[in-house]
């Protein structure tokens, strides 16, 4: 009791002494943004980034549903902090990172009507050494609270030994019966949530913070074994696992939705530990840094876990899973047959592999088993060296929108283009959509299973520097596990089969040749069965080559060039094969992609030259594929055709290297977004004409050529001339001094991109020419960030155009320019047009009006001269006239 009444009077003081300098610094807050809000229908009060101390705020409008207060510093939530009428209807408060340390019993006072409350990133710990960071009956005041994230609030929290179960500290099992998502931190370093969580009888959603958890028990989840979760996810953990128990996920029986992030227990100890939910219908799978814990005096530890076994990726591969992601989490390798299993070959839509180590060409061995995916929509390889998505910011969130005349003719209205799918929030994590694929009931597990749900691997350092894992069984006796003995079997047994079903083809000529397979120790017919499976898989990998590639005609009508296959002999070579053979053939090269393939991403996976050569390429069973990334991939050399791409729609090859010729883009007449940013070499255009390139996509909407070093001289005036209907031109970081094509070219443009060229200023045609086009369209917008403006006066017509035309100009208000005489001018300065043609035009004024007043002085002297010595005037000009 004596600890509590003190922690009550620390926070009355603190926020009594918090309170005086609050109320000096309310006056002078910025005004918060106010908008629609469309979710709740009232206002949505934007009140971030302001620097806020203070609570209540009284400028708040009427009706207020939603109230955001992010990143501030308010410190304490006092009493009736949110008391007031204004907030009456408030559905939606957040008040994350504002540096929130202290709160008070009836600090939610007045919040009948509360929907969802944040605060996460505050400090707030649950456990703490003396008091309580969510005082008892705090919750009282919200009782239809259906949303609470109050996690990433541990960064400050230190290990409490006596804090064991969260009712101690938190009272939101009793006060909150309508909760559904919650958000929330592990309270200590073992994860255990108890049969508190049992009376969120509603709780449908949890995502548990585990920054400090560092024991992993098979009842960890044992509160949770009557409640309907359907969406589970663990974040955020910062130490290594020490003990990691294969039982968790047990008992789960609606989970529909997992995500688990950097918690490095090994993938194959993860594979173990989905066991439970083999079988079993999910809606996604979010694996993410799962990798084993290791360092590089150990690198054959990290190596083994990401090398996956066909046998033990079945409890993964059983469940009938939509959308797969397995990222960051050091895959090297999978057995073949692995990927294409019974049960993802009916349910796989999506399918995200990136930052992994799969690179080079090596990968292009299962794409026989992805043809077999006949549902996958999406696909997405990288290396683990791969930038994140958001330095990509041409491919982030860009939206295309045109005529709907346009799409009664079959075009896409709006086209919306993300790279973060495989980014998952902590809070808005949200299952996906409930219908999926059933499981036929015919599938079998076929799981051999390696220990017994109750066993845990108990990681430790010595035994890890040693590249051992030990397994402690439920009578506590140690033994080396299986796991490693299989791994070390079947990986040697694996790359010995697909180095035989390379070389098939030499051995068939061969009768008397005989395999040399040192099998694991299993039995001769099941030996004989994986075999055959995997040749099987092999033989699928088909590549046709058709000889008499000179039969192919070409001729060109209107805007396309027009290309035809011949009809000749086929030769079929497996993959390995045709790579071996440093693809120096020639003739048409076929190609299969999954029937359902709309989106495909390979970045950063070729780290050696590729050469295509003059071979054709013919794409099959490409009918559906929409969007393609081909991404800071090494150098490709082609100089052929591709065929069978005709509905692709985005091609994005940026930051790639090229040797291609200007033909290769000619069948790609359905394209609407071409990305060709950064290509490589540098010298890239000073072959390769850019407008030979796009001639023949007539439908392109979406250009982006940035960062190529491009000039008036390799972007010609007429680059567009067959690509009318272009409406969004990026020529950002090249060498312009000028806009370089044709604007009547383009009547649909709607976006120029020249920002950070070598831009000083437009001439009279370019801008008459601008205004004109201006006039065409809704909404023209010209970007010149980041060019050196010349703010020179003999260029003021420029300057002063910038604030009368009908072009909404986007410039760098910040950046800096060099008048007349030598003096650095903001850009931002130059809106004020009058003040700026003053200090243009005020000193020829000013020599005006010196030489006008040195006239009429003279003029005055004269006449005062005059009229003060007339006699002695009329009497020299007598003596000089009269004679």
């Amino acid at each position: 009791m004596f600890p509590l009444l003190i922690y009550m009077l620390c926070v009355c003081v603190y926020c009594q002494h918090t309170e005086q300098q609050q109320q000096s610094h309310q006056m002078f807050v910025k005004p918060c943004k106010i908008s629609h809000d469309s979710v709740y229908g009232g206002n949505l009060t934007d009140c971030s980034n302001l620097d806020i101390t203070n609570l209540p705020l009284f400028d708040l409008p009427h009706n207020t549903s939603t109230l955001i207060l992010d990143y501030n510093n308010i410190g304490c939530l006092r009493n009736r902090s949110f008391h007031t009428t204004k907030l009456r209807f408030l559905r939606h408060l957040s008040i994350q990172f504002s540096g929130v340390s202290a709160i008070e019993v009836d600090a939610l006072f007045g919040l009948h009507s509360l929907d969802i409350l944040n605060l996460e990133g505050n400090n707030l710990p649950i456990c703490q050494k003396h008091g309580r960071s969510f005082p008892a009956g705090m919750f009282k005041h919200v009782p239809n609270l259906r949303h609470l994230f109050i996690g990433l609030n541990e960064e400050m929290q230190e290990l409490v030994p006596e804090c064991q179960i969260y009712p101690d500290h938190i009272d939101i099992f009793s006060t909150l019966p309508h909760l559904k998502n919650l958000s929330i931190d592990a309270i200590n370093d073992t994860l255990y949530l108890g049969q508190e969580f049992s009376n969120l009888t509603r709780l449908t959603n949890l995502s548990v913070s585990c920054r400090n958890v560092r024991h992993i028990y098979n009842n960890s989840l044992h509160g949770l074994m009557s409640l309907q979760i359907r969406v589970l996810t663990f974040f955020n953990f910062r130490y290594e696992i020490l003990i990691f128990e294969l039982g968790i996920f047990q008992n789960l029986p609606h989970l529909m939705f997992l995500s688990v992030s950097a918690c490095q227990v090994g993938n194959h100890n993860m594979l173990l530990a989905l066991k439970p939910l083999a079988n079993r219908n999910m809606t996604s799978l979010f694996l993410k840094q799962i990798n084993v814990y290791s360092d590089y005096s150990v690198p054959s530890f990290a190596l083994q876990d990401g090398i996956i076994l066909h046998n033990l990726s079945l409890s993964l591969t059983s469940i009938c899973v939509p959308h797969m992601f397995w990222v960051d989490s050091t895959l090297f390798a999978f057995e073949p047959n692995t990927i294409a299993s019974e049960t993802w070959r009916k349910c796989l839509r999506t399918l995200d592999l990136s930052k992994n180590m799969l690179e080079n060409i090596y990968w292009l061995n299962y794409f026989p088993e992805f043809r077999k995916l006949k549902y996958l929509n999406e696909i997405s390889l990288s290396s683990v060296s791969s930038p994140e998505s958001s330095q990509y910011p041409n491919l982030v969130n860009y939206t295309l929108s045109w005529d709907k005349s346009e799409a009664g003719n079959g075009q896409i209205t709006h086209f919306n283009n993300n790279l973060n799918s495989q980014t998952i929030s902590s809070n808005q994590m949200q299952a996906a959509s409930s219908t999926h694929v059933q499981t036929q009931s015919g599938v079998s597990s076929q799981i051999q299973t390696q220990t017994e749900s109750s066993s845990k691997i108990q990681i430790q350092p010595e035994a890890r520097s040693q590249t051992k894992t030990q397994i402690e069984t439920n009578s506590k006796i140690k033994t080396q596990p299986p796991l490693i003995n299989q791994i070390q079997a079947q990986t040697e047994y694996s790359i010995q089969i697909q180095t035989q079903s390379e070389f098939s083809s030499q051995k068939q000529t061969q009768p008397g040749a005989s395999s040399q397979i040192q099998a694991p120790p299993e039995s001769s017919s099941q030996i004989q069965t994986q075999t055959e499976s995997r040749n099987e898989s092999y033989n699928n990998t088909i590549i046709e080559i058709m000889s008499n590639w000179k039969n192919n005609s070409y001729h060109r009508t209107g805007y396309h060039d027009t290309h035809t296959l011949s009809n000749s002999s086929v030769t079929t070579l497996s993959l390995n094969q045709l790579i071996k053979s440093n693809l120096l053939l020639k003739g048409n090269i076929t190609y299969y992609l999954p029937p359902s393939l709309k989106k495909g991403k390979i970045i950063n996976m070729i780290i050696t030259p590729v050469t295509i050569g003059n071979l054709t390429l013919v794409c099959k069973s490409c009918n559906n594929f929409e969007e393609f990334y081909w991404i800071n991939n090494y150098f490709l050399t082609a100089k052929g055709v591709i065929y069978g791409v005709e509905n692709l729609k985005v091609l994005d090859l940026t930051g790639s290297s090229f040797n291609i010729a200007d033909h290769l883009l000619d069948t790609f007449y359905g394209v609407q977004v071409f990305l060709f940013s950064g290509v490589k070499p540098e010298t890239i255009f000073k072959t390769l004409s850019i407008q030979r390139l796009i001639r023949n996509l007539t439908n392109l909407r979406y250009l982006d050529v940035s960062n190529n070093k491009l000039n008036s001289d390799t972007f010609p005036a007429t680059t567009f001339t067959s690509t009318p209907n272009v409406t969004h031109v990026i020529l950002s970081k090249n060498r312009f001094s000028n806009i370089p094509f044709d604007l009547t070219t383009t009547p649909k443009l709607q976006v120029l991109d020249l920002s950070e060229n070598a831009i000083l200023f437009l001439t009279q045609e370019e801008m008459e020419n601008l205004n004109n086009h201006a006039a065409l369209v809704d909404y023209f917008h010209l970007l010149l960030h980041d060019n050196g403006i010349a703010c020179v006066c003999s260029k003021i017509d420029f300057l002063v155009w910038r604030f009368t035309t009908r072009v909404i100009v986007h410039y760098s208000t910040t950046k800096m320019c060099w008048s007349d005489d030598g003096q650095s001018v903001h850009v931002g300065e130059l809106s004020d047009i009058p003040t700026y043609s003053r200090l243009c035009q005020g000193r020829i004024f000013l020599m005006i009006s010196l030489v006008l007043a040195s006239l009429m002085s003279a003029a005055f002297l004269l006449a005062y001269l005059f009229a003060r010595f007339r006699t002695s005037i009329e009497a020299f000009l007598r003596a000089i006239f009269g004679k």
